[in-house]
């Protein structure tokens, strides 16, 4: 199944594309834009 989430590392906040709990694809973003992908459902990584 594909899903996608919001991890953070310190300071900094990836994007993270997930399939079959396998990632495929992560990318940096920056505080405001996770605000903005939080607003829409994506959630943060457990």
């Amino acid at each position: 199944m594909l899903s996608a989430c919001i991890i953070q590392e310190g300071d900094a906040y990836f994007l993270v594309v997930k399939f079959n709990d396998k990632f495929l694809y992560r990318s940096p973003i920056t505080p405001e834009f996770v605000s903005f992908l939080l607003l829409l459902g994506i959630p943060m990584c457990s």
